[in-house]
């Protein structure tokens, strides 16, 4: 294994945006989540082939399980359709489709608190910079 200076988690991690950017500068990745199979699927093909860590899929039963190892970066590309200009703007709220069903992505920020509340040893947070996040209101 590669001699590396810090230890990072990748949420929300997609194919690995945020893996190519810190694996350079000496991050070695010790847990990746993404709910999107096909991600998964590519990123570990592309960082994972041989399961050095795990890449999960629901983020939620990650954290209930509590499977997240100690690291001292977390990054994550958290899914922005909720707060982004090109969406419907709900922010954090819980919107219920015409379906029934209930889309929690917007949630999905307060889950990032949660990791960073039982993982002191965390240094730096590096999040995927979402237009509209921060507003007037919040």
């Amino acid at each position: 294994m590669k001699p590396y200076n810090f230890k990072f988690i990748d949420l929300f991690c997609g194919i690995g945006g945020f893996h190519q950017a810190l694996s350079p500068l000496g991050g070695r990745c010790v847990f990746a989540s993404d709910i999107n199979e096909q991600c998964r699927e590519v990123y570990k093909k592309n960082f994972a082939p041989n399961d050095e860590f795990v890449v999960y899929g629901d983020i939620n039963k990650a954290i209930k399980e509590g499977i997240i190892p100690e690291f001292d970066v977390l990054c994550g590309g958290f899914p922005c359709q909720t707060f982004s200009k090109a969406g419907n703007q709900n922010g954090f709220e819980i919107v219920e489709k015409e379906n029934g069903e209930k889309d929690e992505r917007g949630q999905l920020f307060y889950r990032i608190i949660d990791i960073l509340k039982e993982h002191p040893e965390c240094n730096y947070v590096v999040l995927e910079n979402v237009r509209n996040l921060a507003d007037k209101k919040e």
